[in-house]
């Protein structure tokens, strides 16, 4: 057994291993609640494994975790290979988490810019809002036929 499998306490495995399962169920359980996966589901059952094994080590090396979860996740957000696995955004959150807490001088600021590249990587076709069959405000509000109360409590502007 290597030393540093042998350091490994509870609270390293712990949270990534419930991810990890949690994950899977998610990914593999058909049900009312099943994510819709576009592609094969393998590969997001690799990506969960190695975030998994990658945050066993983020209180050690917190800043190459979150680049590990970061790269893995930006590996599933093509157009082709995509899901919204709640698992996946999990093991981003402890991620972060653990680089904002357990990270060193400058590194630790990693946190704050890494979590955005797998949105900025990803930018699936058809999401112009401005031809996507909904209605202007005015239409919209010409059809209701009940006051709207905004957030600030005005129901007439």
């Amino acid at each position: 057994m290597s030393g540093l499998v042998r350091r490994l306490t509870w609270r390293d495995w712990a949270v990534p291993s419930a991810l990890w399962a949690a994950g899977q169920v998610e990914l593999w359980v058909v049900g009312p609640q099943t994510v819709a996966v576009h592609g094969p589901r393998w590969p997001f059952a690799l990506v969960l494994t190695v975030c998994a094994l990658a945050e066993c080590l983020r209180r050690r090396y917190p800043v190459q975790a979150l680049l590990v979860v970061v790269g893995s996740l930006a590996l599933t957000t093509r157009e082709d290979l995509h899901a919204f696995l709640l698992s996946g955004l999990y093991f981003l959150v402890v991620a972060v988490f653990a680089c904002g807490r357990y990270g060193h001088g400058p590194n630790r600021y990693a946190a704050l810019v890494l979590p955005e590249v797998p949105v900025l990587l990803w930018t699936p076709s058809g999401l112009d809002m401005t031809h996507n069959g909904h209605l202007d405000a005015r239409t919209l509000h010409a059809r209701l036929t009940h006051p709207v109360i905004d957030a600030d409590g005005h129901w007439l502007e």
